[in-house]
C-alpha cells in the first residue's frame, strides 16, 4: 500500500510540473507571436523609410581648417538632410574641418569639435551653418 501512495504521489508531481511546463510554452509561444508581429511592423518601417534612388558625393577639398557655428543647427550622421542628428550645436561652437562635400548643389562640411566626452562630436553640417576661417581673416560661406 505504501508502495502504491508512493508511485501515486510520483505521478502526481510529475503531473503539476508537466502542467507547469505547458503553461510556461504556452506563454512564451504568445509572446514569441507578439514580438514576431512587431519586429515585422517595424521591419516595414525601415523598409518604407530607406532611400531607393542614387545619391551622388562629390568630395571636395576644403581649403578651410576652422570655423565658428552660425546659427545653432543640428550635427547630421551623414551630408544628407534625412540623415540622424548627432546633436544640436550652438552658436559660435568652435569647430574643425575635415572634410567638403558637394550633394545636388549643395556644400556640406565634415567637421568635429572638442567635448569631454567625444561622443557624438563629428558629424555633418551645411554650408549657411558655419563661419569659415582662411588664413586667420574670418569669412561667411554663404553669399
Amino acid at each position: 500500500m505504501l508502495l502504491f501512495l508512493l508511485f501515486l504521489s510520483i505521478i502526481s508531481i510529475s503531473s503539476f510540473f508537466a502542467l507547469q511546463q505547458a503553461k510556461k510554452n504556452d506563454l512564451q509561444k504568445r509572446q514569441l507571436a507578439i514580438l514576431l508581429k512587431e519586429n515585422n511592423i517595424l521591419k516595414e518601417k525601415a523598409n518604407y523609410n530607406t532611400q531607393t534612388q542614387n545619391i551622388d558625393i562629390k568630395y571636395v577639398k576644403s581649403t578651410y581648417k576652422y570655423g565658428l557655428i552660425a546659427n545653432s543647427c543640428s550635427l547630421l550622421l551623414s551630408p544628407l538632410v534625412s540623415s540622424p542628428k548627432l546633436c544640436t550645436l550652438t552658436k559660435n561652437t568652435k569647430v574643425i574641418i575635415s572634410d567638403c562635400a558637394e550633394i545636388t548643389d549643395c556644400i556640406w562640411y565634415e567637421i568635429s569639435f572638442e567635448t569631454s566626452t567625444n561622443i557624438n562630436n563629428k558629424g555633418w553640417i551645411k554650408s549657411k551653418d558655419i563661419i569659415l576661417f582662411e588664413n586667420s581673416i574670418l569669412k561667411n560661406s554663404c553669399p
